[in-house]
């Protein structure tokens, strides 16, 4: 992220913060990745962001 990226810091529910992560990966897809690391019992996606230098899709 960069200084001119605006992150609004509250409350996200799961369609918003879905998307703001979805848009962090496509945005910067050298750096960042989305994994999904499970289901939560209402079969949602949990998702995680690897972020590194070199993010490679999984």
């Amino acid at each position: 992220l960069y200084k001119n990226d605006a992150i609004d810091y509250r409350y996200h529910n799961y369609s918003e913060m879905t998307s703001i992560l979805q848009d962090l990966a496509s945005r910067y897809p050298s750096k960042a990745s989305l994994v999904e690391i499970g289901k939560s019992q209402g079969g949602k996606s949990l998702l995680a962001m690897a972020l590194s230098a070199y993010a490679p899709k999984q």
